[in-house]
């Protein structure tokens, strides 16, 4: 985890959108989750992308995305992800 390279993404907060200027620090690296030194809060590292409060492993979603353009159906890639996961 690298908080040089995130910024805060609290829409009230002075340093939205700066980058490396140390005021971002890790708050939990088991949670992956970041705080602002400016406005306190904390946020995931995957806030505002796909992967947002996703429950399913990302590895997973990712298999499922690269089958879509083949033509790969979501019951194929269901039954797909399911043989390659063992269940």
């Amino acid at each position: 985890m690298n908080p040089q390279s995130v910024f805060c993404p609290n829409l009230a907060c002075a340093a939205r959108g700066k980058q490396g200027q140390d005021n971002i620090s890790v708050h939990s690296r088991k949670e992956k989750r970041y705080r602002c030194a400016v406005c306190q809060q904390t946020f995931s590292a995957t806030k505002d992308t796909l992967f947002y409060r996703l429950r399913t492993d990302s590895v997973q979603v990712m298999l499922v995305i690269r089958c879509w353009p083949m033509g790969v159906r979501r019951k194929r890639s269901c039954r797909r992800l399911a043989m390659m996961s063992g269940r």
